[in-house]
């Protein structure tokens, strides 16, 4: 399709896991829209992990190989991945991005994960700019949310319950027992997904009974389902929410009590909507393999109809044949999933039809308007027909799928979501039976309720009598039932093991000991062997009149919810004959100022950088959650535990004592919406303005700085440190920045993303490496020094002794029959000495002696000494050479004479 005018695809892929994940985005996007449009110019973005990004038109030479931006690939899901260099480059680049459809038509996709995807989903609704999505995420499907969005591929997921309400109408079951799995990500959301279906007006009608289990993935191999089974036999449908593996486990388990012979129902929900190929699986190669054979036949697996249709597979063929001849790149067909192609060809295809109707008018429409032109139509699609409804939501047939006799999984049922037609295949067959069998009769499955049947004018009489009776109880119950929720909401909350202490008691590191009672903390104590505080609430109360106070209760149970890395644990209430009180988290290590005072060297400025980073996250969930405010901010309520971790202790203390004690007053004031808002913020305010008093005592910053101060320090972080805690301490609460602008400020200063513990141990590991390179070079020093020792020793002593001496042995005087000593001497040493200079004379000599130890070394001698100008030489000792000392020591003068002739001398006498 060609209009006048540019069209512009931008595809983002932040995930590259190599040729794969480049074949499933950049080279199907090439080949698909070209086979749509004939003047689309194709930018992709790949992600570099330094935030760079490039723009690669389609050319023949754009290939895997040739891409700069293949490496390294983003964590799984990463926060801010794609804003990292989408962002940029749009800012860089908003030509592609302005001008009427006409002109510059620009579509922009992505595939990522969710939260990448809804970064850019909300830029694109604040940019008005197109945004065709690539990846299934039901939040997306609200044009009234994101009017330039295209989600076309949220169907299955978020749509399955209509389908299970259809088939629910269609063969009139009564009742559907639901096992749901509350602890694996896609088994919750299934389990989300069907409360859904719970607000339906045929739900209402029926018999819900859901069993809630909690297994976690590395669990499944031990997974046991014997107590499960006997909750979902009383009705005839059995929906299974679990994961693959662990619904196979579960219909084996079945199969083994005769639940699988047809008749049950068990229906399960294809993930990614083809279960046949890499989702819903029953054979895995081992010894029950025949038992989840037989036990899979009685489950239907409610799926997308993509996969049943001539249109895919052509589609698929035609893209792989495309990409070999552009690309030269072959890969089969079955290694990759056989959605991805055809799903974009779907989007692109809806776009190209709508550009195609409204291309008379197209330069009068903005983006919004173009998304709503899709919306409420029909598309009679190559793959297949589909219908995107009001939201922008596609929607086509919904398919249920049965093992087959040859190990396949095959549709016997279709749904129409939009006509609400249920059809079942010619083809079908449950059982021996042609249709989906309906509730289990009143007799149950074999007859075994039937007695009552046998005596009718027994039941007329019962029944009244049971009327009457439940009339009454009912009566009767309904003036505790109230009372009895409320005290089983705080039953749990309601602590008995406390051991109150003395006063607190805080020692650091050689400071000593400070004993001091926080009178707002409360008293030091134990619950079991957890140190807590306990701070008294209120006197002469019961639970039963705490739970008279609705709001009360309310806020209880919202403290015992909130839970934060940087806020102490609310543990419950504790009840003596005369007061009750709360029972708070005790960080060991004490109070925020008195940890840091006793420990200034440690608690340099990165550690406090990351104090004050806690402190404004825990103050901002505080503010945003059910809590609303603490009240009571500031250093006292700032502990530190073990760990060195601040924690924030007594949140919504405040706000429960207002409500119990000043019940006249607080809610007189607050007894309107507009009130109580404002009641809430000047908390809010006074919980911001103590937040600047302690950042200004912890950086040393003076409290009453004014706004046009000049600052002496050169340092940025510094800079915007003392201008945030100058705002802060605005007398005005409205001039004061919110909780949510401080932990927005954080992004613009370097806070260190280690903890305390890991930049301690960064400070060792570089001391660590300071004193092994001291330790070497003093430890060559020592070498060095040794081996002159070794030296002078040698010159002293024979080796033997000194080796002897070394190892702390006795050394033994010894006696030698024969030896030969020669004693040297220099003729007319005294008149060498006379006519030169002293270092003349000690260079003469040097030489000289040097010269003769080379010579002793050669022979069977030992050098004695050298005194002055003689040179002592013995033969035979310390080791004995029988008779040959002496020709030893004549050879050994012949060769003395030799070298001291050849060795230059200044006096030239020898």
């Amino acid at each position: 399709m060609t209009i006048a005018g540019n069209i512009t695809l931008i595809s983002i892929t932040a995930t590259d896991n190599g040729r794969r994940g480049f074949w499933s985005t950049n080279l199907i996007f090439d080949v698909v829209t070209s086979m749509l449009f004939n003047n689309l110019t194709h930018i992709p973005l790949r992600f570099r992990r330094d935030g760079d990004y490039s723009a690669l038109k389609d050319k023949p030479e754009f290939s895997p190989g040739r891409n700069p931006l293949t490496s390294p690939s983003p964590k799984d899901c990463e926060t801010g991945s794609i804003a990292d260099f989408f962002f940029k480059f749009y800012y860089d680049h908003q030509e592609l991005f302005t001008g009427h459809l006409k002109q510059q038509f620009t579509i922009v996709t992505i595939n990522d994960c969710d939260d990448s995807t809804l970064e850019v989903a909300n830029f694109m609704r604040d940019t008005k700019a197109l945004l065709a999505l690539s990846v299934p995420i039901s939040d997306l499907s609200d044009i009234d949310r994101y009017p330039t969005a295209l989600n076309f591929l949220s169907m299955p997921d978020a749509y399955f319950v209509h389908t299970v309400a259809l088939l629910a109408q269609r063969f009139r079951w009564s009742g559907i027992n639901v096992l749901c799995n509350i602890e694996g990500g896609f088994e919750r959301k299934l389990c989300q997904h069907f409360d859904e279906f719970l607000q339906t007006s045929v739900a209402r009608n029926m018999e819900i009974h859901k069993t809630l289990i909690a297994l976690k993935y590395e669990d499944e191999v031990y997974a046991n389902f014997t107590a499960v089974y006997p909750q979902l036999t009383s009705q005839r449908v059995i929906m299974v929410l679990l994961g693959p593996s662990l619904l196979r486990t579960f219909m084996i388990g079945a199969h083994s009590r005769n639940m699988t012979n047809g008749d049950y129902i068990f229906l399960a929900f294809g993930i990614l909507g083809i279960p046949s190929q890499n989702a819903i699986f029953w054979r895995m190669n081992q010894t029950n393999d025949k038992e989840a054979f037989l036990a899979f036949r009685s489950l239907l697996i409610i799926a997308d109809s993509e996969g049943d249709h001539n249109g895919p597979q052509e589609i698929n063929w035609k893209v792989h044949t495309e990409i070999k001849r552009r690309y030269n790149i072959s890969q089969e067909i079955e290694e990759e999933d056989a959605e991805i192609p055809v799903k974009q060809y779907e989007i692109f295809s809806i776009i190209a039809s709508t550009l195609e109707r409204t291309r008379h008018y197209l330069d009068r429409m903005t983006v919004s308007d173009f998304v709503k032109e899709c919306c409420n139509q029909s598309f009679n699609l190559t793959t297949r027909q589909v219908y995107v409804d009001q939201l922008g939501v596609l929607r086509s047939l919904i398919v249920a799928k049965r093992l087959g006799p040859s190990g396949l999984f095959e549709s016997v049922i279709t749904c129409n979501l939009v006509t609400g037609n249920v059809d079942l295949l010619e083809t079908f067959n449950w059982f021996g039976l042609t249709t989906l069998p309906g509730e289990i009769d009143y007799c149950g499955l074999n007859g075994e309720k039937c007695l009552a049947t046998r005596e009718p004018e027994l039941i007329n009489i019962r029944i009244p009598i049971i009327c009457i009776i439940l009339v009454l109880l009912t009566a009767l119950g309904i003036f505790f039932v109230r009372r009895m929720t409320l005290q089983n909401r705080l039953a749990h909350l309601v602590l008995r093991d406390i051991r109150l202490e003395e006063p607190e008691t805080y020692r650091m590191g050689s400071q000593p000991r400070v004993t001091k009672l926080l009178d707002q903390l409360g008293t030091a104590g134990f619950y079991g062997e957890t140190p807590v505080y306990v701070r008294e609430f209120s006197t002469n109360t019961s639970l039963q009149r705490i739970v008279r106070n609705l709001a009360l209760v309310d806020g209880l149970v919202a403290i015992s919810r909130a839970h934060h890395p940087f806020i102490a644990d609310f543990y419950g209430i504790h009840f003596t004959r005369a007061t009750s009180s709360l029972v708070f988290e005790r960080p060991l290590k004490g109070p925020l100022y008195s940890v840091i005072r006793g420990n200034e060297m440690i608690f340099d400025f990165d550690v406090r950088m990351q104090i004050m980073n806690a402190m404004i996250l825990a103050l901002h969930f505080i503010h945003t959650s059910d809590l609303s405010y603490h009240g009571a901010f500031s250093d006292e309520v700032c502990l530190i535990n073990n760990r060195y971790v601040l924690r924030v202790t007594h949140a919504g203390f405040l706000r429960l004592f207002n409500l119990f004690h000043d019940e006249g007053s607080f809610r007189s004031c607050c007894r309107t919406s507009a009130n109580k808002a404002a009641v809430i913020e000047q908390y809010r305010g006074d919980d911001i303005r103590n937040l600047g008093v302690v950042l200004a005592d912890m950086f040393n910053i003076d409290p009453y700085v004014k706004k046009d101060l000049q600052f002496e320090s050169t340092n940025t972080i510094h800079r915007k440190i003392h201008e945030m805690v100058a705002r802060c301490l605005e007398s005005e609460s409205h001039a004061r920045p919110t909780a949510t602008d401080l932990k927005r400020w954080l992004t613009t200063v370097r806070v260190p993303k280690k903890n305390f513990v890991e930049l301690l141990l960064d400070r060792l590991e570089k001391h660590s490496a300071t004193l092994e390179e001291t330790v070497q070079s003093r430890t060559e020093a020592l070498l060095d020094e040794t081996r002159k020792v070794d030296d002078l020793l040698r010159e002293i002593l024979p080796s033997a002794i000194i080796t002897k001496l070394r190892n702390h042995e006795p050394i033994i005087a010894e006696i030698f029959d024969s030896v030969t000593i020669m004693f040297s001497d220099i003729p007319a040493f005294g008149l060498i000495v006379a006519q030169s200079e002293p270092l003349e004379v000690i260079d003469f000599l040097n030489h000289l002696h040097t010269a003769f130890d080379r010579v002793v070394a050669q022979f069977d001698a030992y050098k004695v000494e050298t005194i002055n100008d003689s040179y002592v030489v013995a033969s035979g000792l310390p080791v004995r050479n029988g008779n040959r000392h002496a020709m030893a020591i004549c050879q050994l003068a012949q060769q003395l004479l030799r070298a001291g002739a050849a060795d230059y001398c200044k006096t030239q006498l020898i």
